[in-house]
């Protein structure tokens, strides 16, 4: 998690905070946590389109 630049997550990777998020004020665990909470919602997505 800690080194993924935005251009190493996969494709589907919802919403993509803007352009420059990782270059904004934002401290690299604030991103971090961002990343895995946008993961588990794509996971809960998912979850209520296939049933």
């Amino acid at each position: 998690m800690k080194n993924m630049s935005k251009k190493e997550y996969p494709s589907w990777y919802p919403h993509r905070r803007g352009h420059n998020t990782v270059e904004f004020n934002k401290p690299d665990k604030w991103y971090e946590w961002s990343a895995i909470l946008d993961v588990i919602f794509f996971a809960i997505f998912l979850l209520i389109i296939t049933h």
